[in-house]
């Protein structure tokens, strides 16, 4: 039992705060010799909720979008001690629309709001063992930002910024009992990115001497904002565990992760306003697996992830989440091996702050990868 096992069916969860799309492991880099893998996840979230005006509810229909998160890693020991590794992801993004007509007792400009935006990522891994159980690893991580935000009817295009940033890490393994723990930071990343409407029309921004802290000035199409929209993705703490458990007959192993991620310190700057106003975020995960046959090997993880208290962000309109994710590892020879993963993932009811109620939301997902030693 491989230890990607596990964790492979995760990255088809979903953000609870901010707007994490798949949170990368770094198990490829533990894998024996040369190894590289090919994955995507697919979700389609059913995110839904309505607002209460006088005499009738006006509904949201599902404001998400169904995506898919391709994922790339490929990893070669240069020595018994030092070994390489590179991997593509998309950790964060969010797709999000409400209706041209809401939220009703809005004023026109602050209607319609939705957009789509996140990041592409390119991170060079290092991993150097001290001695058979304890290693250091890390990366540089080039990270690609871009997208779009509507509001009041004008589309505000994101043109690409491009950031460095790092991971430090350690970790201790005992192979022989499928053992391994590592810890990784990631450093926090942001981008200023130019802002250009795609259409005219007007747009609010920020004034502190304005009684409403808000002044509205027309914008013409094609032509930058005077300010940049500031993006920040946030730094993390994210520790792993895995180890064969000491009953039975030695096939069955456990598997738990934490990750802290600083989304108070994220948010998005756009005209000077913060339309997100996220907070820091935890997730939890347990789960189980079993080694069926000497080629086939299946898990059950259970999921929690904080998503702060209402009322939410309109972009997040959801509180904590709750997912159960299944997997399977099939070996179909001795170099290639087949992963693929289903997960369902519940979110809170939330109440938003432009006056929306969501309710019974949920989300699927389904995830395969292929690996091969060389």
């Amino acid at each position: 039992m491989a230890y990607a096992l596990t964790t492979a069916v995760l990255a088809t969860g979903a953000h609870a705060e901010g707007f994490d799309r798949n949170v990368p492991d770094n198990l490829f880099m533990f894998e024996p010799g040369g190894y590289v893998e090919l994955g995507s996840a697919f979700l389609r979230p059913d995110i839904t909720g309505s607002f209460a005006t006088p005499g009738e509810s006006i509904p949201t229909g599902n404001i998400s979008d169904n995506f898919a998160i391709p994922q790339f890693a490929i990893k070669t020991d240069i020595n018994d001690r030092f070994s390489l590794g590179l991997r593509y992801s998309q950790p964060y993004g969010l797709t999000a629309q409400y209706p041209d007509n809401t939220p009703p007792l809005s004023p026109p400009f602050a209607r319609g709001t939705g957009g789509e935006f996140g990041a592409n990522e390119l991170a060079l891994f290092g991993r150097y063992k001290l001695n058979d159980r304890h290693s250091v690893f890390g990366s540089l991580r080039l990270q690609e930002y871009s997208g779009y935000l509507r509001r009041g009817g004008v589309q505000f295009d994101f043109e690409s910024s491009y950031e460095l940033g790092y991971s430090l890490g350690y970790a201790f393994e005992i192979p022989e009992q499928r053992l391994l723990f590592s810890a990784e930071y990631r450093s926090a990343v942001e981008h200023s990115n130019t802002t250009v409407p795609r259409n005219s029309g007007i747009a609010a921004i920020a004034d502190p001497t304005s009684p409403l802290g808000i002044t509205l000035i027309p914008v013409t199409a094609g032509e930058a904002m005077a300010q940049d929209t500031i993006h920040r993705t946030p730094q993390s703490l994210t520790l792993t565990f895995l180890t064969k458990l000491p009953i039975g007959d030695g096939r069955n192993q456990m598997f738990a992760r934490y990750r802290w991620a600083e989304w108070s310190e994220a948010d998005i700057t756009f005209n000077g306003l913060n339309p997100t106003q996220f907070v820091n975020s935890q997730i939890f995960g347990l789960g189980f697996g079993r080694l069926v046959t000497d080629n086939l090997a299946v898990t059950v993880v259970a999921e929690y992830r904080t998503g702060g208290e209402s009322p939410k962000p309109g972009l997040t309109p959801f509180e904590d989440s709750y997912g159960l994710l299944f997997g399977m590892r099939y070996a179909l020879n001795d170099d290639t091996v087949l992963q693929a993963g289903y997960s369902k993932i519940w979110f809170e009811d939330a109440t938003t702050a432009n006056g929306g109620t969501f309710e019974n939301n949920s989300a699927d997902g389904v995830f395969l990868k292929i690996g091969y030693y060389f």
